[in-house]
């Protein structure tokens, strides 16, 4: 199969008239264009949004200085993990997905 062009479109746009997508393709997030040979990408709001990050995101977006402290704080036995916060954070994770 060879792709010729390719369209993210916006879930929040809707269906275009005379769209052929099927209820399984709806229900995934995924669009199929009737009678078009191009193939056709649909984002989840939350992928929308983890794209545009990268985008914004300057360099490679980890924080070495950062990165030193903590290395430093394991060698000496000091750093501390706080369950509750990385919990927390998971939990926030899974529900924006």
């Amino acid at each position: 199969m060879q792709i010729k062009h390719s369209t993210i479109s916006d879930p929040a746009a809707g269906q275009r008239a005379g769209s052929s997508a099927s209820p399984r393709n709806q229900a995934a997030g995924q669009s199929v264009s009737g009678g078009t040979s191009a193939d056709q990408l649909t984002l989840t709001p939350a992928a929308r949004q983890l794209l545009e990050a990268n985008r914004a995101a300057p360099g490679d977006g980890v924080d070495a200085t950062r990165v030193a402290q903590i290395k430093a704080q394991i060698a000496d036995g000091r750093y501390q993990v706080d369950a509750q916060r990385v919990a927390e954070r998971i939990l926030a994770m899974e529900k924006a997905l």
